[in-house]
């Protein structure tokens, strides 16, 4: 009998700590530390204005009354007052929702064109247009918008074409308008997916019986269409209002003065005021509209009724008409060309050796990329240090969550993974700030922390490439080697990864793309030794470096394009996002 519980005993024990379990508790160990804990840490400064030791209280018994007393002493509704009570946050709210709001309009007109000629005409170039739509999502809001200032300042040389013409300032650059000029053509392709999507799947019988009943195009276009595409229209709308309320970059190099936005304002409260409080409440309501938009978006793409209910639209011959395909064309040409000049114009900068109210540089040199080789190298091999870190640990998280929800049934790891899409950048380094500037784990200040805010706020990016794979493998493939006597942990290791490996790669050099990048979170975590491409490009022009900055600039976008497209071919328009 002994004998016999003893082995019980021990069985249960491995099954406690096989693969699965461990695997399992070491994913929850890390959204726990570095996203549970940090968004309830600024949930709980938001009420107390001190920042509290909510990891010390996790972990032992007077940690925990300490905090109780804390909260107690300290809790109030005062910063939450505060934010409707302040005119200047008032209009950084107003101010945040109505540009987002006009951005995602905008967005989604300027897209609606492109989606259509690429879902539904013969329009020549078809696919060249489709691989140019992703250009603007491969420069940096900050580095687009310097190129804005370059095209159309007082001193642009776009400006400068029509003072030719009498007209002295065609767009005020450093203006709402200019933020929502920048916005619209850099974030237009998020919109477009989804509408291109819907487009593609739609059943077009009801358009061929409007065709047929005498309707003309373009009324069949608003009547018929357009209800049918709604729900893909109404996602595209919400996910650009998220992009542009979460903007970091451009509003920090185009808001005038007078023209607060809360992202702006969080910044400003927890690096220029110090004031924990008013940055906890920002960040949260941050939180809260992106979750909330989020849901909405995710709820009307579930419920997108235009596609066919027998799974695979009737094929309809795509539209010929000359004036239609021709017109879309060159309608497709001038939306692209803004965001290639801007790329065009900062290539020019980056050789330029003085370039002012002229419509070409003074002289060219390759100075500036000397400056670069010499002084800011070390920024480069940050960017991959920092990104290839990330990518590693992301890898290694986005290929076991896939695998723990496919096929062990853990579906609350694949909601878990996929709540960063609802954190801002700037929220989230405010609340790891938060979370890990006290014992027992102090690493604000570190690599570290900026390499987690990297794996937790790109793991849906990660996680929506591998899911894919793994959705494609058949289990029988899996149940083979268990019954042939592997263990969970080796069939997953010799069968499935292998077989999702290109969807690991790509998920993981999504996660360095957009890490390389990223912005708001680095301005905030990352220490004087380990400053990235972005940072140093980002700070350079803030100071006038506009030459040498322009030539790093220039160094990341090749680095982003040259990731993008290896990406875009291992996965295809899932690469956009």
């Amino acid at each position: 009998m002994t004998a016999a519980a003893e082995a019980g005993g021990r069985g249960r024990v491995a099954r406690l700590v096989d693969f699965d379990n461990l695997a399992t508790i070491v994913i929850l160990l890390v959204f726990t530390l570095f996203l549970i804990v940090p968004f309830a840490t600024i949930l709980i400064v938001s009420f107390t204005g001190k920042p509290v030791a909510l990891l010390d209280a996790l972990t032992g018994l007077e940690g925990a009354r300490k905090l109780g007393s804390e909260i107690a002493a300290n809790a109030s509704l005062q910063f939450f007052g505060q934010l409707f009570s302040f005119p200047r946050y008032v209009r950084a709210f107003v101010n945040s929702m109505t540009l987002g709001f006009l951005v995602a309009v905008a967005s989604v007109l300027v897209a609606m064109p492109i989606a259509y000629a690429l879902a539904r005409t013969r329009m020549p170039g078809r696919r060249l247009i489709g691989a140019l739509c992703i250009v603007p999502l491969m420069v940096p809001t900050f580095i687009s918008s310097f190129a804005f200032i370059l095209m159309f300042g007082r001193t642009g040389w776009i400006n400068q074409m029509f003072g030719w013409i009498g007209i002295e300032q065609l767009v005020d650059i450093h203006s709402p308008f200019g933020i929502g000029l920048v916005q619209v053509f850099f974030f237009f392709p998020y919109a477009l997916l989804p509408m291109l999507a819907v487009f593609k799947s739609m059943d077009p019988v009801l358009e061929e019986a409007s065709h047929t009943l005498g309707a003309r195009r373009p009324f069949a276009f608003l009547t018929t269409t357009m209800p049918l595409a709604a729900p893909g229209i109404w996602a595209g709308l919400l996910l650009v209002l998220i992009v542009s309320i979460e903007d970091f970059g451009t509003p920090m190099i185009l808001s005038p003065r007078g023209f607060p936005l809360m992202i702006v304002e969080a910044y400003r409260e927890m690096v220029g005021y110090f004031n924990w409080g008013g940055a906890s409440v920002i960040a949260v309501l941050l939180v809260l509209i992106s979750a909330l938009l989020l849901l909405v978006q995710r709820w009307l793409l579930r419920h997108d009724r235009s596609r066919t209910v027998g799974g695979k639209p009737a094929t309809r011959e795509r539209v010929r008409d000359p004036w239609v395909c021709w017109g879309l064309l060159a309608y497709c040409i001038i939306v692209l060309s803004l965001p290639i000049l801007a790329i065009y114009t900062t290539a020019l900068q980056s050789f330029a050796t003085s370039w002012a109210a002229r419509m070409v540089p003074e002289g060219f040199t390759l100075d500036n990329y000397r400056y670069v080789w010499e002084r800011s190298m070390g920024a480069v091999v940050n960017s991959f240090l920092l990104g290839g870190a990330a990518l590693a640990i992301s890898v290694v998280l986005s290929a076991v969550i896939p695998y723990l929800v496919q096929r062990r049934g853990r579906h609350y790891l694949d909601y878990l993974g996929f709540l960063p899409l609802a954190l801002p950048g700037t929220a989230l380094a405010i609340a790891l700030i938060l979370a890990f500037n006290t014992p027992p784990l102090q690493i604000t200040g570190t690599a570290f922390l900026l390499i987690m805010a990297y794996v937790i706020r790109r793991m849906p990016y990660a996680l929506r490439s591998t899911s894919a794979s793994i959705q494609t493998i058949s289990t029988d493939i899996e149940g083979a080697s268990l019954v042939h006597g592997a263990s969970r942990f080796l069939s997953l290791w010799s069968v499935t990864l292998p077989l999702m490996l290109p969807g690991i790669v790509a998920g993981g050099i999504m996660v360095f793309l957009t890490s390389v990048r990223e912005i708001s979170a680095t301005i905030l975590l990352a220490p004087d030794g380990w400053k990235p491409m972005s940072l140093v490009i980002f700070e350079g022009l803030l100071r006038g470096e506009f030459y040498t900055s322009a030539a790093i600039s220039m160094i990341l976008i090749l680095v982003v394009m040259a990731v993008q497209i290896a990406v875009f071919r291992l996965m295809g328009e899932k690469a956009l996002f």
